[in-house]
């Protein structure tokens, strides 16, 4: 069963929570940012994935999906490129 949100106990405090959201994601110049880049600092403003997906206009699962892939190609930049294996390439 899914988890209501803190911000939506109240209709008032939710739609400024909102708001509030949208203009800092305005100020730190995000809004046309990737979607995984403004989520993850919405998220480091306290939002949950519901209310990111509320103010980025799209769905938690985008956002899950599209934070999932950012997270697996800065893991993958970190580490370097894959190596290559040559094993069965008969050397001379």
């Amino acid at each position: 069963m899914a988890k209501e949100s803190d911000i939506d106990a109240d209709p008032l405090l939710s739609t400024i929570a909102r708001a509030l959201g949208y203009l800092c994601l305005g100020a730190a110049e995000l809004k046309d940012a990737p979607l995984a880049h403004a989520a993850e600092f919405l998220g480091r403003l306290g939002f949950q994935r519901s209310d990111c997906a509320r103010i980025l206009d799209t769905t938690p699962e985008t956002i899950r999906v599209s934070l999932a892939q950012a997270k697996n190609r800065n893991g993958r930049m970190k580490q370097g490129p894959k190596k290559i294996s040559r094993k069965g390439k008969g050397r001379d």
